[in-house]
């Protein structure tokens, strides 16, 4: 839908290039689940049907165009910067969210005799919380810091020009190492 394996080269959102994310990356409809997933969240139903019809659209005043691609907005007479959620430096909070997915996927497999965990071959196996967190608390700030001049898409959404009608947010919490 918007993002690809090339958000996950790099940042804090990068994963190995190994056969096991290769796997699950390959699979365009895996990150186009988890993209869904994540922007009914922000959008609620109705916004994010209104985004996906309007996905392609290359009008730049549209206020989807703003929010996949980017945009300014003032806050206090502060203009702040929504880098859109596909932009060049490939940092979004769609691909942090994906990385999660990713991660929870290679903590655990499931097998014939019910969920297993990996043995490391030749390394120490050590938990993913740390790593999960650090990239989760990324998408959290990116998608919903509430603070007056954060540029996350949750104040784009509030405090742009553009309306958006019939917003449902859903909030996110940031984790701690430990995953609490």
């Amino acid at each position: 839908m918007f993002i690809d394996r090339t958000y996950f080269n790099f940042g804090v959102a990068s994963l190995p290039d190994s056969d096991a994310v290769n796997n699950i990356l390959s699979n365009q409809s895996f990150i186009d689940r988890c993209e869904k997933d994540i922007l009914m969240k922000l959008l609620g139903r109705t916004l994010y049907n209104d985004l996906i019809i309007n996905k392609d659209t290359t009008d730049t005043s549209n206020k989807w165009y703003k929010f996949i691609y980017g945009s300014t907005f003032t806050v206090d007479g502060i203009t702040l910067t929504w880098p859109g959620i596909v932009n060049a430096e490939k940092r979004s909070f769609l691909a942090n969210y994906v990385a999660c997915e990713v991660l929870k996927q290679l903590e655990f497999t499931l097998s014939d005799t019910g969920m297993s965990r990996q043995q490391a071959q030749n390394a120490d196996k050590v938990g993913m919380m740390p790593r999960y967190s650090k990239v989760w608390n990324d998408m959290v700030r990116m998608y919903g810091d509430c603070g007056i001049y954060a540029e996350s898409a949750y104040n784009y959404l509030l405090m742009t020009d553009d309306v958006f009608d019939g917003w449902v947010f859903t909030e996110l919490a940031e984790l701690s190492g430990n995953g609490i």
